[in-house]
């Protein structure tokens, strides 16, 4: 999300320089790429560098920044400790999750969001991507002077309707052309992404149809994956493709018929959005913000529910051709209107803007 706001927001009125906690990665010469500064601290992840602070400090005394907004715990928690004493005031937060309790988290990270809890006075504002991120760290105990919610937001050029992404889809999965309908879940292979109940529901749609094949991609989403060897009946393992990590997801969204998330908890899941910007209409768990991001142009069911999951893909599924397009149509312009890429960055400007000259505003997606 922070490479695709500076993308957004390079020819704005802020000129933005990124520290890294850790060593630069891929994403870090994409931003090089962008002409932002980019400096790491050489913090080891997974443990606490007085070097990296010392680091810190230097930076910030040696570009005096208006503005620090940091993003993710760690960088909470050393962004409002050390800067302050600098003189830098206006310190935001960027939230990006939305897990109720550490059973998620490592024991650091745990620690860290308990102080940044403690701490969350100290920053002017603390930014959420989603409402249910707001909620559940207020359940925390984070009490900041302000919360502002602004949404992750899509890049609608790369995920758009593709007429020949379906064809192309099919062909490179060996599907034969036909009267088939595609569902997809993209969400790497974590306990969160509760692919257990997808499988299942999976396994209950293809005892009622046969003309249904399930696309999946994400790290560790492959047959070399004992959990998918040992899930997935052998009598129907020629319906599901596993792709595994795929960097160019925004070839293989637009080519689906359905787009699911069976996730047990969520912030702002930016598959769902991604598969709406491509015209793709969405079966859902209503968790996070995921029931507010689709509204009224997909389908909702309770989470770690197989029976509710597979009822909904077969109700999208035997929808005519035409009327299941129409509703990927008006998720398209849902997502336009809501969580454009561009307009997400002017939520994020005009925060600045009014950070810096004292006013308050808010922002939050209906």
């Amino acid at each position: 999300m922070l490479l695709r706001l500076l993308r957004a927001t390079k020819e704005g009125p802020f000129e933005s320089t990124v520290a890294v906690l850790a060593d630069k990665g891929p994403v870090v010469r994409e931003m090089e790429d962008l002409g932002v500064a980019v400096y790491s601290l050489g913090i080891p992840r997974g443990r606490i560098s007085p070097i990296g602070a010392v680091r810190f400090l230097a930076l910030v005394r040696r570009l005096r920044p208006a503005l620090i907004q940091t993003w993710l715990y760690h960088a909470d928690l050393v962004g409002v400790l050390l800067a302050r004493p600098l003189g830098v005031r206006r310190v935001l937060w960027n939230l990006r999750s939305s897990y109720p309790d550490d059973a998620h988290l490592s024991g650091l990270t745990a620690l860290v969001r308990r102080l940044c809890a403690r701490l969350s006075p100290l920053p002017h504002a603390v930014v959420a991507n989603s409402w249910a991120g707001m909620q559940s760290h207020r359940a925390l105990g984070y009490r900041p002077r302000r919360w502002v919610v602004i949404p992750n937001g899509v890049d609608t050029e790369r995920f758009r309707p593709d007429p020949g992404a379906r064809g192309r889809l099919m062909e490179a999965l060996g599907v034969k052309e036909g009267e088939v309908v595609l569902v997809g879940y993209v969400a790497r292979f974590i306990p969160v992404k509760d692919h257990a109940t997808f499988l299942e529901a999976a396994s209950r749609v293809l005892r009622v149809r046969e003309d249904i094949h399930f696309v999946l991609a994400g790290r560790g989403i492959t047959w070399s994956n004992a959990f998918f060897a040992r899930t997935i009946a052998p009598e129907f393992r020629a319906r599901f493709h596993l792709l595994g990590e795929t960097r160019h997801i925004e070839d293989v969204t637009p080519g689906l018929d359905i787009a699911c998330s069976a996730s047990l908890q969520e912030g702002f899941p930016n598959t769902v959005c991604e598969a709406m910007a491509c015209g793709v209409p969405c079966v859902v768990t209503d968790v996070g913000d995921s029931c507010r991001i689709v509204g009224e142009t997909g389908f909702v069911v309770p989470p770690a529910s197989p029976e509710a999951m597979a009822s909904a893909i077969l109700r999208m599924a035997h929808m005519p051709r035409q009327e299941r397009a129409a509703l990927g149509e008006r998720a398209r312009r849902r997502a336009m209107e809501r969580f454009e890429m561009s307009k997400v960055a002017k939520m994020y400007t005009r925060l600045y803007h009014e950070v810096l000259e004292g006013t308050a505003w808010r922002v939050g997606i209906g």
